[in-house]
């Protein structure tokens, strides 16, 4: 059986041409590839077809990508992305992707785009501007996350059309919205919940080296001595608001062209895009004199790999802080809405935190856990600064020593804002664009300003973004398990490698230590266990065969290494991730012989009801109503059913659940069906029958049983969790074998959204 292919892998339908070269089987430049595609393949494109999109230097090798081009719009998902020897410049991996059909139709598209009068200056037009953000608006408005963070646009050829894809974040997670200017209409939509050379000194402090408090038992853990690295002697002066000159013009959304923005003829004709914004904001940061940070002025955290802000709003929303926030050299990009109804970027900046007068303040500033987690007692402690601090920097060290060090990628630092004062993104942690953001916390939260292993894993989607890519071009086709599993693992050779195998309060209790199959799960964070779980057990299969420190080395460096291979991928699934890390593994690297790995993972996804090639795999059924629950169907996470009910009416949902095994994957009977109603993580809201007796329990005796069960709620909610007053809850149908009554193996959600009358 062949798992992954070594030479050319070649792919020709009605819509695509794929090719995939390794190990010298093609020329090292564009024009090489291209005429080879030609000559074998008969699929003809030029150097003008395309246009350079990103070039990157990684550890170990050097990354370009081409984009496909039509009239100087891209081609969706149509791309060659190139990897080359650092020093030989020889060829080790190009993969490419490229719309055929599109290329043998580009007269008439360019024909069809003149007729429907769509010129450069007719796309960037303030009249199709307000047209299409009204429409946009107009949706946003209508959904359960309306307030915009962040908006970009990008005009793409999909399929024939033109079609204008608009990205917006919105305070809990991203909406995706393709508009067709041909059709003149929406035409699809997407939501994505989100499941971020000074002379330096040390200074001590006692820190929490994983958490304040176990998740779930409220166990206090004790802190240890340690230090803040790299704290700079020196900051920026920043007096006033450092970013005026950047408002000399709008930053309207229809000019806001990630690709466009690059050229000098788009920038020319006022593209603009958020990366080329953030490159000029740290010009003018660089621009701005130093002065001294030191405990004669009231010394700030701000160091070699991160900075500690204080949330701009702070100012705005709470009083009582005992020091005067100033402002910092830290870019914030916000979005607001215009007269129009669009949208528009303004730029905001952080504050800096609390100032330290002395080595004896720093380390003595005390962590208490106040009862309502009041932000403004925090503010005033001033601990909170320091845990980030040192979790953002300890990180970095060990992902350094594991192998991270890409030129730029592993040094770049990480912006920290705490204290994000939006009620609809309490009690949260989230990272995005090289920040990683705290929010404030209800008093039955836990505070993940003091988690490391909640900012290790939000960093984890960090390190993931520099050396995968982000933006359109890398598209996960599941369901964002693998950036939820690859975030865990990240966090989880953070945890190992700081804590040396040292057991601590809660370390079992992990997402990432279970037993969850793929295939049988139908949300981001459940399909993530899988990705995780299964990455957990290379981890400890390597461990076992080269020793902890070893083992923990190679694995890492195998992991970053897959990433690097799968940067900008158009598709990538489970079966293209462990296929690129099967690639990764036969190439080797400093740390890693050839094949050293081949058999760990292929025994790790075996007993995690994976396949390769297609063959039968087991399944976990669930029917609603007689509808099946799946991660897009009627009860799914992000298609919860709405329902509008007085406070005592009953609403009764009849469930039917069977299991199916494989020649590798088989359920271990009696089998125990777990229905949990408060337990798993964000249960509360909805008032659930039966949630008293929490959890329900039922049991299969053979995979010819099936089970058949009700799920019912009251109109009542208990909390209110969605801004239109509504509550939104879960009922978790998990299922455990019977050597294994503390980790699931398979598990779905099935979502409710009330709207009490």
């Amino acid at each position: 059986m062949k798992y992954f292919i070594v030479g050319l892998l070649i792919s020709l339908t009605a819509m695509a041409y794929q090719g995939r070269w390794v190990k010298g089987e093609a020329p090292n430049n564009l024009s090489g590839l291209l005429e080879k595609i030609a000559t074998e393949e008969q699929v003809v494109f030029t150097s003008q077809d395309f246009f350079k999109t990103e070039e990157i230097k990684f550890r170990t090798s050097k990354f370009i990508m081409y984009s496909q081009m039509i009239n100087n719009i891209p081609v969706y998902g149509s791309n060659i992305r190139m990897w080359t020897h650092l020093e030989t410049q020889l060829l080790i991996q190009a993969e490419a992707a490229l719309s055929e059909t599109i290329q043998k139709k580009k007269n008439v598209l360019v024909e069809k785009m003149n007729k429907a009068l769509f010129s450069p200056q007719a796309l960037k037009s303030k009249k199709l501007e307000n047209y299409i953000s009204e429409k946009i608006n107009s949706f946003i408005l209508r959904s359960n996350d309306s307030q915009v963070r962040d908006y970009k646009t990008q005009d793409y050829w999909m399929e024939s059309d033109l079609v204008r894809r608009v990205k917006v974040t919105a305070r809990r997670g991203t909406h995706i919205i393709d508009f067709s200017l041909f059709k003149n209409r929406i035409v699809k939509t997407e939501y994505k919940e989100f499941p971020r050379q000074d002379a330096e000194i040390s200074l001590p402090a006692n820190v929490y080296p994983i958490y304040e408090e176990v998740e779930g038992t409220g166990e206090k853990l004790d802190k240890i001595k340690s230090e803040l690295k790299y704290v700079n002697t020196s900051i920026r002066e920043v007096n006033e608001d450092p970013f005026l000159v950047l408002k000399n013009r709008r930053y309207d959304y229809s000019l806001a062209n990630s690709l466009l923005a690059l050229t000098l003829e788009g920038q020319a004709s006022g593209y603009w895009s958020t990366s080329v914004i953030k490159n000029r904001a740290n010009r003018l940061i660089e621009a701005l004199p130093f002065i001294s940070n030191s405990f004669e002025s009231g010394l700030r955290l701000d160091g070699r790999y991160v900075t500690i802000n204080i949330h701009p709003e702070v100012k705005k929303v709470f009083s009582g802080v005992n020091y005067e926030l100033k402002n910092a050299a830290t870019f914030l990009a916000q979005w607001k809405t215009t007269e129009n109804g669009g949208w528009e970027m303004i730029h905001n900046n952080g504050l800096l935190g609390k100032p330290v007068f002395s080595f004896d303040e720093i380390i003595n500033r005390t962590s208490n856990r106040d009862l309502n987690h009041d932000p403004v007692y925090y503010m005033n402690e001033g601990f909170d600064e320091t845990q980030v601090y040192w979790a953002v920097t300890s990180f970095m060290e060990s992902l350094h020593h594991l192998t991270f060090t890409d030129e730029e990628l592993s040094t770049r630092r990480f912006h920290a804002f705490l204290y994000d004062p939006d009620i609809e993104m309490k009690d949260n942690a989230y990272y995005t664009n090289d920040t990683i953001n705290f929010t404030t916390y209800s008093p039955e939260a836990i505070n993940y300003a003091r988690d490391n292993s909640t900012i290790w894993h939000e960093l984890g989607h960090g390190i993931m973004d520099r050396l995968m890519g982000e933006g359109d071009l890398l598209q996960l086709t599941d369901t964002g398990g693998l950036s939820e599993g690859m975030a865990d693992f990240l966090a989880q050779i953070v945890v190992m490698d700081v804590m040396k195998g040292v057991p601590f309060a809660g370390a079992d209790n992990f997402r990432i230590i279970n037993r969850t199959g793929f295939n049988l799960t139908n949300e981001v964070h459940d399909d993530g266990e899988a990705y995780g779980g299964a990455m957990y057990d290379m981890l400890v299969a390597a461990q076992e065969k080269f020793g902890f420190d070893e083992g923990l080395k190679k694995m890492s460096d195998l992991t970053f290494e897959t990433m690097r291979y799968c940067r900008s991928h158009q598709s990538l699934d489970a079966n293209g991730w462990f296929n690129h890390m099967l690639f990764s593994d036969e190439l080797g690297s400093n740390e890693r012989e050839s094949f050293e790995f081949k058999e760990i993972i292929l025994k790790a996804l075996d007993q995690r009801n994976f396949s390769f090639t297609g063959e039968k795999i087991a399944s976990f059924d669930v029917l609603i109503n007689g509808e099946e629950l799946n991660s897009n169907d009627p009860g799914a996470r992000n298609n919860p059913i709405n329902i509008s009910l007085n406070p005592e009416e009953l609403k009764a949902y009849e469930v039917n659940l069977s299991l199916g095994a494989s020649e590798k994957f088989s359920f271990k009977y009696p089998v125990v069906v777990k229905v949990e109603y408060k337990k798993s993580p964000l249960q509360g809201a909805i008032r659930w029958i039966g949630e008293d007796q929490n959890p329900t329990l039922f049991t299969l005796n053979s995979s010819e049983e099936n089970l058949s069960f009700q799920v019912s709620a009251l109109g009542t909610c208990d909390s209110v969790n969605q801004p239109d007053g509504s509550c939104k809850d879960y009922a978790h149908i998990q299922i455990f074998n019977a050597d294994d009554m503390k980790k699931p193996v398979a598990k779905k959600r099935f979502y409710l959204k009330i709207s009490p009358k």
